[in-house]
């Protein structure tokens, strides 16, 4: 049937009632030529602050990030790196969510070494969710083949919801 092409790790951290706070880095092999790995993330609580940091190592190329986060009745805050590629999308009930891109006056060198230019679309904002995505160079349309991009959801309710891209930076999109 054909050559496996992809690493996959998956990570699921679930506390009920208790805080979550995690620093996660993303180590992997350098992949071989066509391959590529990917790390599945679940992190979920309950009434508690869920806040994580996830980082690749400096060996670790970009890599394809899922994660998922649900936390009921507390803030949620996820920072990722700018390897970072993907869709995000955001959503809490009876709060507010917002995205902060990366610092503008910080230059973030593309990871590939290609000169791509780091890339923030919103595909749609409302104060209680945000969709969009993150990259370098243009967007991948939906029938580009095997674009290996991430996809991170945060949900919560009755408190706020954050994704910092690229680390906390001070221009802020999608909040009314």
């Amino acid at each position: 049937m054909g050559t496996c092409t992809a690493l996959y790790f998956c990570h699921s951290l679930d506390y009920d009632n208790s805080e979550i706070n995690a620093k996660v880095y993303l180590n992997a092999p350098r992949p071989l030529h066509k391959h590529y790995t990917t790390f599945l993330t679940s992190m979920r609580t309950f009434n508690a602050l869920l806040k994580a940091s996830i980082t690749h190592k400096n060996s670790t190329p970009p890599a394809e990030l899922h994660l998922r986060t649900m936390n009921y009745l507390a803030e949620t805050q996820i920072t990722l790196d700018q390897m970072y590629e993907g869709t995000f999308d955001l959503q809490t009930k009876l709060a507010k969510a917002s995205v902060k891109e990366g610092d503008e006056k910080k230059t973030v060198a593309d990871p590939l070494g290609e000169r791509r230019k780091r890339v923030y679309q919103f595909d749609h904002l409302s104060s209680a969710r945000i969709l969009g995505w993150v990259g370098w160079g243009p967007r991948p349309g939906p029938t580009t083949k095997q674009n290996h991009q991430g996809h991170v959801e945060i949900v919560s309710s009755h408190n706020p919801v954050s994704l910092y891209l690229d680390g906390p930076g001070d221009k802020v999109s999608g909040q009314s």
